[in-house]
This record gives structure tokens, sequence and C-alpha cells, in this order.
């Protein structure tokens, strides 16, 4: 993190070989949806490399991907939450083929925030 934060694009390049996949089993595993698992992790990385030059070691690199990833997760949470509910004041049905994934990933989310 120390060679990204002084734009070293090679090393950015080896953070995001060395994370890409276990940021995503991570986000899956939050978020239920493998597409919005990959969105989170690649806004991750953007949030990582804009915000490179203000990282401070305070702990470990990986911790800090999980924690921005998580954080990421739990704002999709969030908004998937608003859609649904808006969705439904409108009187827009949900998708009867489609399995709601919201309430056992926001219970995933809230064990993952309370571990943290």
């Amino acid at each position: 993190m120390l060679r990204v934060a002084h734009d070293d694009t090679e090393a950015f390049e080896a953070l995001i070989d060395l994370y890409w996949a276990p940021l995503i089993k991570y986000a899956m595993h939050l978020l239920g949806s493998a597409d919005s698992a990959e969105d989170v992790v690649q806004e991750t990385f953007i949030r990582v490399w804009r915000r490179r030059t203000g990282w401070s070691p305070r702990g470990s690199a990986e911790g800090y991907l999980y924690r921005v990833a998580r954080n990421l997760a739990l704002d999709e949470i969030k908004r998937t939450r608003i859609r649904t509910s808006w969705a439904r004041a409108a009187g827009l049905g949900v998708h009867a083929d489609r399995e709601d994934p919201l309430p056992s990933a926001e219970l995933r989310a809230e064990v993952e925030a309370a571990i943290g």
C-alpha cells in the first residue's frame, strides 16, 4: 500500500491480483449476488486508487481492503432495501420468479459489521 500511495501502478495491479478473488467471495457472501459483489469489489479498488495518497498505515492493507468492501456492500444493501421499498410503495411487483436475497444478505452484513 505504501508503494500504491506513491503512484506505483505495478504495486496496485499486484494488489488487485492478490485480493480480487477473495474480496469477490467476501462480497458475494454479504450480498448474495455475483453481479453486486463484482460491482462492490471494482468500486473498492477504484476508491483505494483515488484515495491512495491519504492512506496511512494504521493496519494491514488487507484489513483496509476488506473494510472498504464491507462498507460498500452495506451501502448496496441499504440502496437495495430502499429501491425495494419504493417499488412496493409504487405498486410495482417484485419478480415472482426471483428470490429476494435481501433478508439473508442483510443478516450476513449485520453479523459481519458486529464482528468487524
